[in-house]
């Protein structure tokens, strides 16, 4: 009887050593599948149209970004980006600034592709254009705007944190003066490289 009980405790502790090693290991696996820090940098094609025209036009730009995990799925992203167009019409030009950042959700279930999406507010600086004033006056050179980009994107990880951003989309909404209705509603899309950091 005395064996029995000691054969009863030993699988017992066992069985408890077993199930705390397992679950330490998939807690360190979830740990290590949720980065802290996810960076990246791309390349970016902006649609937009020309205030009281049905003209389209294309901005080319560039954007950095870093996503800073908060809470599981939750992380705190942060967004600068500059675009540029020779010509939105009438031989004008337009280049423009933006620092936005808010809150991002990324799914992680699935290692080969990491999606998210965010909603990113801040401020957008424009210059060398030509932006309508109060009536009387001149058009500024340089104007700022609010900005509001909700958005989201897949990165493709690869080795050593690496990995590719094959796919950004964000629907980018500013408010420059443009002589009607003090809004502009473009298309933002993006892809380049990223790095995350456990």
């Amino acid at each position: 009887m005395r064996n029995f009980v000691r054969s009863i405790s030993v699988c017992a502790a066992s069985l408890m050593f077993g199930v705390a090693s397992f679950g330490q290991t998939a807690t360190k696996t979830a740990a290590k599948a949720t980065p802290f820090a996810n960076v990246a940098v791309t390349y970016s094609l902006e649609r937009s149209k020309a205030a009281g025209t049905s003209n389209y036009f294309w901005m080319n730009g560039a954007t950095a970004e870093a996503a800073f995990r908060v809470r599981d799925s939750w992380s705190a992203a942060v967004s600068a980006s500059g675009a540029t167009t020779p010509n939105v019409g009438s031989s004008v030009g337009f280049n423009k600034f933006t620092l936005a950042g808010g809150p991002r959700y990324t799914l992680y279930k699935m290692p080969k592709f990491v999606p998210f999406g965010q909603v990113l507010f801040g401020y957008s600086h424009g210059w060398n254009s030509r932006f309508p004033g109060q009536p009387g006056n001149l058009p500024a050179a340089t104007a700022n705007a609010f900005a509001f980009a909700p958005g989201g994107g897949a990165d493709v990880p690869l080795k050593n944190g690496f990995g590719l951003r094959v796919v950004q989309l964000e629907y980018v909404r500013t408010n420059f003066p443009n002589g009607t209705n003090k809004t502009q509603n473009d298309m933002k899309l993006s892809f380049g490289l990223s790095w995350h950091s456990h």
